[in-house]
């Protein structure tokens, strides 16, 4: 890793890769986000896909690259210090070959889940404590050892004690089981490596051990503030 690269500090990389990312989601429903770990764990990666070719990788380990040309297309060095930050967004548009909305898209419950994960963690990113969001994903297990099932990865993360109910919790491990496990959807909110909250990107909804709560509705009646719905969701876990 360059000296370029080492500048920018990790909480802040980790936040604004959300940023970042969300932002994509958000412009391009169409496009879907998952986390990966390339090269046997080198990279820790939001990874952007859609249809057509190429894809994104938000390395947090390293650098944005826009596959299959622009590999180290940019450092968070850069994407940090722009004074606007939807340049970056813009560039990486541009990179990928997928220009941005003249109008911007209806807000789903999935870019709004990804909205508001990253609300949070830009929220704090100045916190006493590590906060992160994984991705319960058995494609590319984070902490290495044979490929967990969604359940399986919830249950090593103590994830699966984060529903109102059992049956609850039986009811959506279900459902998961039925996706593809690439692309699960289901994320682990977690303050140092604990696991506070469960959610459910494609159906976005928030579960904890008070209640399963659609964020959209709550959107909504705020008049589109993604605050309200994060509050909605994870205001119980949240300091």
């Amino acid at each position: 890793m360059t000296t370029d690269e080492c500048v920018a500090p990790p909480r802040r990389v980790l936040a604004h890769s959300w940023w970042l990312a969300a932002e994509i989601v958000r412009r391009h429903p169409g496009v879907s986000l998952t986390e990966t770990h390339p090269c046997d764990g080198m990279y820790d990666c939001l990874t952007l896909h859609g249809r057509g070719p190429g894809y994104v990788d938000l390395n947090r380990e390293g650098r944005i690259h826009v596959h299959p040309e622009l590999i180290g297309f940019m450092t968070w060095a850069r994407a940090l210090e722009m004074p606007d930050p939807h340049d970056a967004v813009v560039a990486i548009e541009a990179a990928w070959g997928r220009p941005g909305p003249q109008k911007a898209p209806r807000t789903t419950a999935t870019t709004l889940t990804y909205r508001v994960v990253a609300r949070a963690l830009g929220m704090l990113v100045n916190h006493r404590d590590d906060w992160d969001v994984r991705m319960a994903n058995p494609g590319q297990p984070y902490y290495g050892g044979p490929e967990p099932t969604v359940a399986t990865w919830l249950a090593s993360a103590g994830a699966d004690r984060l529903f109102p109910s059992d049956a609850i919790r039986d009811g959506v491990l279900r459902a998961w089981a039925t996706r593809n496990p690439i692309d699960s959807g289901v994320w682990a909110v977690l303050r140092e490596e604990e696991a506070l909250a469960v959610l459910d990107a494609h159906e976005g909804i928030a579960y904890t051990r008070t209640g399963a709560v659609p964020m959209l509705p709550a959107y909504r009646l705020s008049g589109r503030s993604v605050t309200a719905a994060m509050v909605a969701g994870l205001g119980s876990v949240l300091p």
